[in-house]
């Protein structure tokens, strides 16, 4: 009996002591991480790996050092308007003669080593959801969408097996697990839809058929599936996918919406204005105005 109370406590014992190892490592990276110190970020690394090489912290603060050592940001002149930020320059005429932006490069060899050290992390900590979508941001980053689409059904598929019981950074139990996987992936929907790259659009309708097969009623990827058909002038397909997504939920203007519009594409008037209209209460003064103007512009025809 004393055997095994003293062997327990020796493993409690051990196991604080790597957890308090663990966070006072994870400390000190975060510290040289966000002085961009490169040098001490690695000898933290080492020393931690040699400390607690199964801590999932470790796991992820490699990724970041590596994907942020891959990172080469360099000044680009164009005569293309670039994407977010950027300086316009103008000739002696005062038209554009071009723009400055700040572009960014990806070094191979520091994300196929972050990519190699997030996957060892997922292998072992699969409930881990932060790492998967800290993998799903890099993807982004590096406009690998096929890539990306797999994470993202690998996440849904593992979700559903273990009833979305995800957990966050440091193991924290992450609060309505199924509500934010689903939300993070809708934002990285828009995302890929923003990009206005047709290419993604099979990306968008796969991720989203996917969601459906184990939450038919997730109105937003019913909404995306009908959208990536009108991107393809498929209206028919495109309707019958808003039309569901309205018996789920009859007063998401957004849905609205898109069925008005699929029926004014079909030119179906009748059906458009009757759409438009349903939308009116749903929706902010400023809306319902340009909301009127159309429905005003289909009754003339």
């Amino acid at each position: 009996m004393k055997n095994i109370i003293k062997t327990t406590l020796f493993l409690t014992i051990a196991f604080l002591s790597q957890n308090f190892y663990g966070q006072e490592y994870s400390v000190q990276f975060q510290e040289y991480f966000n002085a961009k110190d490169t040098t001490n970020q690695i000898k933290v690394l080492t020393a931690w790996e040699k400390a607690t090489p199964k801590d999932p912290e470790l796991y992820t603060s490699y990724f970041n050092y590596y994907f942020s050592k891959a990172q080469k940001e360099f000044i680009s002149l164009s005569t293309d308007e670039p994407q977010g930020m950027g300086l316009t320059l103008t000739d002696s005429t005062n038209q554009i003669a071009g723009y400055l932006s700040g572009q960014v490069t990806y070094d191979e060899r520091y994300t196929t080593q972050a990519f190699q050290k997030i996957d060892e992390g997922i292998k072992l900590f699969p409930n881990r959801l932060d790492m998967r979508f800290g993998k799903t941001y890099a993807l982004k980053e590096l406009k690998r969408w096929d890539e990306l689409t797999d994470v993202f059904i690998e996440t849904v598929t593992y979700g559903n097996k273990i009833n979305n019981d995800w957990l966050w950074t440091e193991n924290k139990k992450l609060e309505s697990g199924k509500e934010n996987m689903l939300a993070a992936i809708q934002d990285y929907i828009s995302e890929m839809f923003n990009t206005g790259n047709d290419k993604v659009i099979d990306n968008m309708r796969t991720i989203s058929l996917e969601v459906l097969k184990y939450y038919p009623n997730h109105v937003e990827s019913l909404s995306n599936i009908g959208t990536t058909y009108l991107i393809d002038k498929e209206y028919e397909n495109a309707l019958n996918y808003f039309l569901k997504a309205e018996t789920i939920n009859p007063k998401d203007a957004i849905v609205l919406n898109n069925i008005a519009y699929s029926y004014q594409l079909l030119e179906n008037n009748v059906k458009a204005i009757e759409y438009y209209k349903k939308m009116l209460p749903y929706v902010s003064t400023e809306t319902k105005e340009s909301i009127k103007r159309v429905i005003t512009g289909l009754e003339s025809k």
